[in-house]
């Protein structure tokens, strides 16, 4: 016996309403943690030390030196391919 074709998936609508569900359903779940209390230890405890950020993590090169080197690159490759298309060109074919 074959399913009948309008019953063999779940519409859009109604894999929409499922997810909609299932994300109301998890989001009325009490996460353990967030809502205790803080220890007296940590209530009474000071911030971290900030420490600055050393600068080699900001050293970027200059948007428009990779493109000049990439400019240089593309250049001489299309070069190379001019005179090798050239070279193919002036080959005499087999008989």
């Amino acid at each position: 016996m074959r399913p009948r074709p309008d019953m063999a998936r779940p519409g859009p609508r109604l894999a929409g309403a499922l997810l909609v569900a299932a994300l109301c359903l998890s989001a009325c779940e009490k996460v353990p943690g967030l809502d205790d209390p803080l220890p007296p230890d940590l209530e009474k405890a000071d911030y971290p030390a900030l420490v600055p950020l050393p600068p080699s993590l900001f050293d970027v090169t200059s948007p428009d030196d990779d493109a000049s080197e990439v400019e240089a690159d593309l250049s001489a490759r299309a070069s190379r391919l001019k005179s090798r298309a050239n070279a193919l060109r002036q080959q005499t074919p087999p008989d």
